[in-house]
């Protein structure tokens, strides 16, 4: 099956000096975020400054409450529930559809530029402020979530400097004693979003990679190990193996 994949998973961030509310006036002066990755007690620092993505695979756990459990006499954080005030938010499932290519519908995929220009501007994404990814930080597969968007907004036109991941994600959040929201995210204002042509230098399609190992070029899977040993699939990957 000629299966459009997706390739070169990298992203890069920063951090600016804007307000993430559309009806304010831009800021004039953009900061230099410290790395790729911001940590929870910077983010709570600057929360007013960029723009929280919160992105997940369970809409319905933002509206209720964190779950923790006590061992040793400490309080430890089982599940994320709940948002980080003032984020906006993305159905992780919402990131991939369904589309025809040569003949075969196929689950998945990348979603076209119209596809996700609809998606952002449905959360009221703003252009040119920073974004700060938070998925729900409980397992690795929720950071995965969070890569994949960043993935998606590089490949549509937002520069790597405008994008970051929050380290541990919401889950980190929580620890650290910030405050959490239980309310209904309601994006307080409209989004002119607009994607970009796909920088093709940063996506891959099938064809790509089998011309990759036909010539002995490196190729990585970044899914987990027992899927890559074929020993269970994933809905994505119904064949076991690699």
């Amino acid at each position: 099956m000629r299966q459009r994949c997706l390739g070169k998973f990298a992203f890069w961030c920063f951090f600016s000096f804007l307000s993430c509310a559309a009806t304010q006036a831009h800021a004039t002066a953009m900061l230099t975020l410290p790395g790729p990755v911001v940590c929870a007690q910077w983010l709570h620092a600057h929360s007013r400054d960029v723009q929280i993505v919160d992105v997940r695979d369970d809409p319905d756990s933002l509206s209720t409450p964190p779950i923790f459990y006590t061992q040793n006499g400490q309080k430890h954080l089982k599940r994320v529930g709940g948002h980080i005030p003032g984020a906006l938010s993305v159905d992780f499932l919402a990131l991939r559809n369904t589309h025809w290519v040569d003949g075969l519908s196929l689950d998945f995929q990348f979603p076209t530029p119209a596809e996700f220009q609809s998606l952002m501007q449905s959360i009221c994404l703003q252009s040119n402020e920073p974004i700060v990814i938070a998925p729900t930080g409980d397992s690795a597969i929720s950071l995965q979530e969070g890569a994949l968007l960043a993935l998606e907004l590089t490949v549509y036109g937002v520069p790597t400097s405008e994008i970051a991941l929050l380290n541990g994600g919401t889950h980190a959040w929580i620890t650290a004693g910030f405050p959490i929201s239980t309310n209904t995210i309601f994006p307080a204002s409209g989004s002119h979003w607009r994607a970009k042509p796909a920088r093709a230098s940063i996506l891959a399609h099938t064809a790509d990679v089998r011309r990759q190992l036909d010539r002995g070029g490196l190729v990585l899977d970044a899914r987990p190990l027992d899927q890559f040993v074929g020993i269970t699939h994933s809905p994505v990957v119904t064949l076991p193996g690699r």
